[in-house]
């Protein structure tokens, strides 16, 4: 399931100043979650009449969840005519690791679709340096968000371990194929594979272990300190390192939640963490603190 993005700067609950991420979450979605696939199909297309007749957006995205929804239900025939309506309007990747879409996977329709897919993506960013790595990056994002998403939701509840050594299935994939990148290739930036599948390193990073960084360290901190991408990543990368080598963190942005109350782990000089944060484009501590209610 794909979830509707109003306003998206970027993951890990970083809200710049100049504006919010906000999510929908539906009433055909939660019926999908607890199996009432019969009236979740009835909710998702009076969402997307609606969405034609007033023009709204995220008309994809609610495409791609019915066809989740018939994906559950087992109504493969109809997941697939509306799974390709909506890479058709949207060339996202979520499908590739979506375990909403796991009884597809399958049906040699699945496959043929990933060739479509890949094929359309290399044709339409030709004028990379580097298409295929642009396409495996964004693929690694997939991979990187598959259980990370919706380990959340009510249907895979009680599910928590399973999931986990799922992810950390593909998250080893990811690293190992990052290792390939940035020894081949260095820093694959904008210029070489575009924004989006650039941001990928970040979010593979963040979920790396310190062995994998400290082979990398200089070359993360150089990129995260000199490239508008790079800056917006650069204080979760560095307070994560820091305290994993016991020190204090710089930004504020680590929350220990192992008790009930979550609190800010400890940072080291206060007094000038707003500046900090600033020079980052990032909102004051408190305001920060306040979605948390958090210490």
């Amino acid at each position: 399931m794909r979830i509707a993005f109003f306003y998206t700067l970027l993951l890990f609950s970083f809200v710049s100043s100049s504006g919010q991420m906000i999510t929908s979450y539906s009433k055909a979605d939660s019926l999908m979650d607890v199996g009432n696939f019969e009236f979740a199909e009835i909710a998702y297309k009076n969402q997307i009449l609606e969405t034609i007749t007033n023009k709204g957006h995220f008309l994809d995205v609610y495409y791609y969840n019915l066809a989740c929804n018939y994906a559950l239900w087992g109504k493969n025939d109809s997941a697939f005519k509306y799974l390709n309506i909506s890479l058709l309007m949207n060339q996202d990747f979520t499908f590739l690791y979506d375990l909403d879409l796991l009884n597809l996977r399958s049906d040699d329709r699945f496959e043929l679709l990933k060739n479509n897919h890949k094929e359309y993506f290399l044709h339409k960013h030709q004028q990379l340096e580097y298409p295929y790595l642009a396409y495996e990056l964004l693929r690694m994002k997939s991979a990187d968000q598959s259980v990370r998403t919706i380990i959340d939701r009510v249907r895979y509840a009680n599910r928590e371990t399973e999931l986990w050594n799922y992810q950390e299935v593909l998250d080893s994939m990811n690293l190992l194929q990052l290792k390939v990148i940035l020894d081949s290739i260095g820093w694959p930036n904008e210029e070489k594979v575009g924004s989006l599948a650039s941001e990928t390193l970040w979010l593979i990073i963040l979920h790396a272990p310190i062995q994998t960084i400290l082979l990398y360290f200089d070359m993360i901190e150089y990129n995260g300190k000199n490239t508008n991408l790079g800056k917006r990543y650069y204080p979760f990368f560095k307070d994560r390192f820091e305290i994993s080598q016991g020190r204090e963190q710089i930004y504020g942005t680590q929350i220990d939640n192992s008790e009930t109350c979550p609190k800010l782990y400890p940072v080291i000089n206060p007094i000038e963490l707003d500046k900090r944060r600033s020079e980052f484009g990032m909102e004051p501590i408190k305001s920060y603190l306040k979605r948390y209610k958090c210490k």
